[in-house]
């Protein structure tokens, strides 16, 4: 008989070929080779015969001599897991992240399915971690009508799936720009993420941190929060390791969501991340594929976010010379002034609303002035932002605000150091965030 047998030190061989079954008809040609002696890993090779269009996700169940061992952590599988299309594709299985790593397995054998990729995760934020019903999913296309309920701007947690790829980061030649430069640069991401189809809103921050306080008043439970900075919502003891770990304070923000929902990958995006999921698939300045004509006041912007000059910052009063007085609205200023509710312009093409405007947004990177020419993959930012130490807490923001003028809400744009509030202890007005879910998920 063939036998391989699973310990702590890897996977011994004792012959090599592997029985394979196939658990979906559209799964095909699928072939399972040892990587020993030389590690204990597991490559799974597949072919999906599906509509080209179509998008799935691959569930693995393990067998040991026909006998299942159940479905195979996501944890333990890497490669082309997520989101495949029609084609020929590659898994690896790591037997060192589940419990069959100390287990004789006889006779190893895997079945492959394919199941509807989930594109949005809905987390009820008024349950516990484990509570049946917690996170649900749903798997149809561009969720539009998401905001007609408002229990998804308050009490539930949606966030929309990102595929990987590669983009290009940064801003044209010809963009009009402002700001620290923003090089063009190409970009891979290798890993699918969930980001937050809204801002984070008040009412959503208050089921974490009921003492949470800040931003607008008038409607406030569905504005975006504000005036939290990123020590707060990471901490600064672990949370300020980024990026050398995911590590965060237990008593953070961020440290009390992931509590909340058994999420331990829970965290702000990076600044890759961030850009990546704003422009959906567009290279232009705007996510809609149009660019800005002017920087202060654009119609094409207008559209898309709450800035400065549709009603952010716009006072209706006048001077006697008839120039238009513009300033930081009171926390008390109604819906027609300062932030808008989460939702209210149009969405990019993957649904994702308020890329451009309303607040900025904290992301992980430390500051770094130019991000350079170089092609990346999965970036993390700078292990410190060194050029001058006295300012080496500062950590980036994207999106622009309500205060912003167009050129400081393009995809493209990278705050500035020299403006105020940048630095992990501040907790400006207009400075809000949202959240991602990285694949697999780690619970």
């Amino acid at each position: 008989m063939k036998r391989i047998v699973l310990t702590g030190l890897g996977m011994m061989m004792m012959g090599w070929a592997l029985f394979v079954s196939a658990a979906d008809e559209e799964v095909r040609e699928v072939a399972v080779r040892q990587r020993w002696p030389w590690s204990p890993k597991v490559d799974i090779h597949y072919v999906v015969a599906c509509d080209p269009t179509q998008r799935v996700d691959v569930a693995v169940e393990g067998f040991n001599n026909g006998a299942s061992l159940g479905r195979l952590p996501e944890a333990s599988l890497s490669g082309d897991v997520y989101g495949v299309s029609y084609g020929e594709h590659h898994i690896v299985w790591d037997p060192a992240q589940t419990a069959y790593s100390n287990t004789p397995l006889t006779g190893f054998s895997v079945a492959l399915s394919l199941v509807p990729a989930k594109t949005y995760m809905i987390i009820d934020l008024s349950k516990s971690a484990g509570q049946e019903g917690q996170i649900t999913y749903r798997t149809d296309g561009v969720w539009y009508d998401i905001t007609n309920r408002v229990e998804h701007m308050t009490t539930n947690l949606v966030l929309r799936r990102i595929e990987p790829d590669t983009y290009i980061m940064g801003a044209p030649g010809a963009e009009i720009k402002d700001g620290m430069p923003q090089t063009q640069h190409a970009v891979t991401l290798t890993q699918p993420f969930y980001i937050g189809v809204f801002e984070f809103t008040q009412a959503q921050c208050k089921q974490i941190m009921p003492s949470y306080t800040g931003g607008f008043t008038v409607d406030g439970a569905t504005r975006p929060a504000e005036k939290i900075s990123y020590n707060t919502l990471r901490g600064t003891v672990a949370g300020a390791s980024w990026p050398t770990n995911h590590d965060v304070d237990a008593t953070s923000f961020i440290g009390l969501l992931r509590t909340k929902t058994g999420l331990k990958g829970l965290d702000l995006p990076t600044e890759a991340q961030w850009e990546y999921a704003c422009r959906a698939g567009t290279g232009t300045g705007l996510n809609n594929g149009t660019d800005i004509t002017n920087s202060l006041a654009d119609g094409n912007l207008a559209l898309l976010g709450r800035y400065k000059y549709n009603g952010g910052c716009l006072s209706s009063n006048r001077l006697d010379t008839g120039a238009v007085v513009y300033y930081e609205p009171p926390v008390t200023v109604g819906v027609t002034g300062g932030t808008a509710r989460v939702g209210s312009y149009l969405p990019n093409a993957w649904g994702l609303y308020d890329m451009h405007g309303n607040v900025t947004e904290w992301c992980l990177d430390f500051y770094t002035n130019n991000l350079g020419a170089a092609a990346v993959i999965d970036p993390r930012g700078p292990a410190i932002w060194e050029p001058f130490l006295a300012l080496k807490y500062l950590r980036m923001r994207r999106g622009g605000a309500y205060l912003s003028t167009a050129v400081q809400c393009r995809s493209a744009y990278r705050c500035d150091a020299s403006a105020s509030y940048m630095q992990a202890h501040d907790a400006p007005l207009y400075t809000g965030f949202r959240v991602v879910v990285p694949l697999p998920l780690e619970q």
